[in-house]
């Protein structure tokens, strides 16, 4: 999967927020983190992933400016996130610094997958399931509970 397949979540412009509940009715639909590196272990927090456990140094969210069923690279049914306009700059940054980095992709607090970062993302991926491919009606579910999130409160 290459890195111009990533996302992220619904935010009030929250810069860095690392979530202290990866499960829960409050928690954003779809959210992005560091995989922690062998020596970073130790300050990881583990999330739940498709096999295993996948060790987080740090999860973040980002407003999203629409998100829709989109077909990934072999065609099968994937989330296009779109991010909002103010905070494109700073998800460009934030994926610059991770290049040659794994980036988890979150979708309701569990690891779906962890792409190594080729190069920054300009504030737009695709998010799909690295170990299963969603139905049409899954990845609708999904892109439309990340646009409900993005609608601004009140």
């Amino acid at each position: 999967m290459s890195i111009a397949t990533l996302s992220a979540c619904t935010s009030d412009s929250e810069k860095a927020s690392a979530s202290s509940q990866p499960h829960g009715g409050s928690s954003p639909v779809l959210q992005f983190g560091v995989v922690a590196e062998l020596y970073e272990h130790e300050d990881a927090k583990e999330y739940p992933g498709s096999y295993d456990d996948v060790p987080l140094r740090s999860v973040r969210t980002f407003a999203i400016k629409d998100a829709r069923v989109y077909p990934d690279p072999q065609g099968h049914p994937a989330v296009l996130f779109v991010i909002a306009d103010a905070e494109r700059e700073d998800f460009r940054r934030w994926t610059a610094s991770l290049v040659g980095r794994q980036m988890a992709l979150l979708v309701d607090g569990k690891v779906v997958a962890t792409p190594t970062v080729k190069q920054p993302l300009p504030g737009a991926g695709i998010v799909m399931d690295e170990t299963r491919t969603w139905t049409e009606d899954e990845a609708n579910s999904i892109a439309e509970r990340i646009r409900a999130q993005s609608k601004p409160k009140g």
